[in-house]
């Protein structure tokens, strides 16, 4: 059990805001922001580039940071590489890799958030390879490897998923896909967004090509992010940015690149939030993410169990136990954007509504021509707050559907 007490670090709570749009981004503990504070006035210079003492200071913190972020996903702190959030991450990839010969194709999946699906069919256009979209068994909300092994083939140059699909909250079979992909010589790049603030990520136990994750929604700052990737692939992953820092050596006419990570963090690091981003990391870690996800398990369960029989209340996430912290409803023909105004103002919810970044999920998988809505939860929200979410919802019901 987690307890209440933690709920004394994030004082908006104590406002009586019932905040259950995690999701899309998670709240900043105190104990963070006060870092990030300490960060800003006496770790403010350039690291890697002066060499006075406070310059040298901040950059011994930030390679902190860097061995603190790698131990929360288990790799090498020179297979880190700091990012403003998961879509960075993905597009260096996409924009970055380099195949072995032309041809082939690219696998993702319809439940992509549009930051693991974009950037991969661009790089399909402009490479001419062939891009393939693996989708669920009709009324199903999640994917089986028989549906990938259907996609996957000797010509596939990469697979794209999420860890964590952040419309059902569904968790997908990465182990058997990155098994998969490997024996057909392919690539596999995991959206651990969903995941990795919720459940332990080992990126040796996977044995995953590349990896990324956002801090906002694992209750760091915003603009922080990291992406993984294998120490023996960076050769082939070329930089998004060129500039300051991310050089060796340049000539007039050529440059020599620097080491990884060096090389894919040109210009200044945002390393404040990058050491509170760690710093949030450790924060969760004391709490425990074995006891987060059975928390928000419970949440999601009961959420299940008081809406699950309701009128008019349709609701596409899996039942307790095989999600995480997702419930996604609809309710009769009400525009969900409309359902989350009525929660937000007579009940003072947050949700999300609408596509969720994630429009063929939401149209071509689920036929929802106006998105979902989404409650999503953490470690500190309540089985009390759930009874009251609960509560508003059948009151839409009951004053709003015919």
């Amino acid at each position: 059990m987690i307890s209440e007490a933690v709920r004394d670090d994030f004082p908006v709570l104590g406002q009586g805001l019932i905040y259950l749009d995690n999701a899309a981004t998670s709240l900043t503990p105190k104990p963070v922001i006060d870092k990030l504070m300490e960060y800003y006035i006496h770790y403010r210079a350039n690291p890697s580039r002066s060499i006075h003492s406070f310059a040298r200071r901040t950059e011994d913190k930030l390679r902190e940071a860097r061995r603190t972020s790698a131990s929360f996903i288990n790799a090498r702190p020179e297979e880190v590489i700091f990012t403003r959030n998961a879509t960075e991450g993905l597009n260096i990839v996409a924009r970055g890799i380099r195949f072995d010969g032309r041809g082939g194709n690219i696998v993702v999946t319809a439940l992509e958030h549009h930051s693991n699906f974009l950037p991969w069919m661009e790089k399909c256009k402009s490479e001419g390879r062939e891009f393939r979209i693996v989708y669920p068994r009709e009324g199903e909300i999640t994917i089986s490897k028989d549906e990938f092994a259907a996609k996957i083939d000797g010509e596939t140059k990469l697979v794209a998923l999420t860890h964590v699909n952040n419309v059902f909250g569904t968790i997908l079979p990465v182990r058997e896909v990155i098994k998969m992909a490997h024996e057909n010589g392919a690539y596999v790049v995991l959206d651990a967004a969903q995941s990795t603030p919720h459940m332990r990520v080992d990126v040796k136990e996977l044995d995953v090509d590349f990896l990324a994750l956002s801090g906002h929604k694992i209750c760091g700052p915003t603009g922080s992010g990291l992406l993984y990737i294998k120490k023996n692939l960076m050769e082939r992953v070329d930089p998004l940015n060129l500039g300051g820092g991310a050089v060796l050596n340049v000539q007039p006419s050529s440059y020599e690149l620097a080491d990884p990570p060096a090389k894919y963090e040109a210009g200044t690091v945002a390393h404040c939030e990058a050491m509170a981003m760690a710093d949030a990391f450790e924060y969760v870690n004391r709490i425990g993410l074995e006891n987060i996800l059975d928390h928000d398990r419970r949440l999601i369960g009961l959420a299940h169990e008081l809406l699950e029989d309701v009128d008019q209340v349709k609701i596409y996430s899996p039942t307790a136990g095989e999600g995480t912290s997702i419930l996604a409803f609809t309710i009769g023909k009400l525009d969900p954007a409309e359902v989350a105004m009525i929660l937000d103002s007579s009940s003072n919810i947050a949700v999300r509504s609408g596509h969720l970044c994630a429009q063929v999920c939401t149209r071509d998988v689920l036929s929802e021509p106006e998105g979902v809505v989404r409650v999503s939860t953490y470690f500190y929200n309540t089985e009390k707050e759930i009874k009251t979410f609960a509560e508003a919802v059948k009151d839409i019901v009951d004053t709003m559907v015919e």
